[in-house]
């Protein structure tokens, strides 16, 4: 099973049936430093402060600090398993963790 990181910030543009669909967003603060206890997910306010996660919803931002589960990908997009809910993200987000 590969794992993978997903770089930056993402915004949620649309949920499907099958995966949420996350774009990559500029701005914000810095890399939010923070203790990330039981999730791996940091849900961001606008202006970049984190705020608790409450599951994904349509226009909400989201930072990622863990490894996550690679699915599949097309020329595009990837597939990624992050904590039981599958999010697809732009190919050049994505990078490999060395096993």
């Amino acid at each position: 099973m590969k794992k993978v990181k997903l770089i930056g910030k993402f915004k949620a543009t649309s949920i499907t049936d099958e995966f949420v669909i996350l774009e990559p967003v500029n701005g914000g603060t810095a890399d939010i430093q923070k203790e990330v206890k039981d999730s791996s997910i940091v849900e961001l306010n606008s202006d970049g402060t984190s705020k608790t996660f409450d599951g994904f919803s349509v226009g909400d931002f989201f930072q990622f600090n863990g490894e996550y589960e690679y699915v599949r990908q097309n020329e595009i997009f990837a597939k990624v398993n992050v904590e039981n809910q599958m999010v697809s993200v732009p190919l050049h987000k994505v990078q490999e963790v060395e096993e």
